[in-house]
């Protein structure tokens, strides 16, 4: 295969381009974020990471207007670029239609998937090893777009990216009739953390907390789109912690009950 891996315009010989799929691993290879979006309200939810002990946490959601947030999934330079030229394209849309009048993001998401296309048919670049959600609000409509290395955006109601999130896509897909109907904030947020904590695999960090869970929430709401971190996580996880306490409980509740039916007709 190395023969056909030198460059992005080179075609393998049963059709594929090697580099590009080299970089669609990149995104599999990052740790997860979950978007989600209701009637009016959207949350973006991701876990960072660090590379050691001694490190920091790698952030995981950034801010692109005031009205859109950005996450990603792979290689955090790439993720970088595109930010900026996300930037770049707000601030020229605010220049040329007025100060108070924000870039749709369902445009955005088009002018960078163009973008990402072109370093795939150009030997000047490689393909962006990211692969990014892009959640946003625009005249009271909340959209989450998916924009992958290979110049492809697509809009969807729920999705997840990155290392273990077809667990998290599995849960969300059995709710989308739920939340796509709801403008309650805190009830996607629980959602998208439920959603979050399926993704966790065998490192040293099992539950989601202040450090390693970021969010990103728009709303209709004055100072609505805004992004929660450290302390202000807390009231969330709580909450989140309390209901899954409970949903334990539960089940619990239920296996002693069948065991116990069990008994009965047994000894019957």
């Amino acid at each position: 295969m190395s023969m056909f891996d030198r460059d992005v315009t080179t075609w393998s010989s049963d059709g594929r381009i090697i580099q590009l799929e080299y970089a669609c691993k990149a995104v599999e290879q990052g740790s997860a974020i979950v978007g989600i979006v209701g009637k009016g309200v959207g949350v973006l939810a991701a876990l960072q990471r660090r590379p050691h002990e001694l490190a920091g946490y790698q952030r995981k959601i950034v801010k692109v207007d005031d009205h859109v947030f950005m996450g990603f999934s792979g290689l955090s330079a790439d993720a970088r670029k595109i930010h900026k030229q996300m930037l770049e394209h707000c601030l020229d849309h605010r220049y040329s239609h007025g100060l108070k009048n924000g870039m749709p993001p369902l445009r955005l998401a088009r002018e960078i998937a163009s973008d990402n296309h072109w370093s795939t048919i150009t030997m000047n670049g490689r393909p962006v090893g990211v692969g990014v959600l892009l959640l946003g609000i625009k005249n009271g409509n909340t959209t989450l777009n998916y924009i992958d290395p290979t110049g492809e955006f697509l809009e969807y109601q729920n999705f997840a990216i990155g290392k273990r999130c077809q667990s998290a896509r599995t849960y969300l897909e059995k709710l989308v009739e739920e939340h796509k109907e709801t403008s309650d904030l805190n009830e996607l947020i629980t959602y998208a953390l439920r959603a979050l904590n399926n993704c966790f695999g065998t490192e040293e960090e099992t539950e989601l907390t202040n450090e390693n869970t970021v969010l990103a929430v728009v709303s209709t709401e004055e100072k609505g789109c805004r992004i929660i971190a450290g302390d202000d996580m807390s009231p969330f996880l709580e909450n989140f912690k309390e209901e899954k306490a409970e949903e334990l409980e539960d089940k619990d509740e239920e296996m002693a009950e069948t065991e116990v039916s069990k008994d009965v007709k047994a000894s019957s």
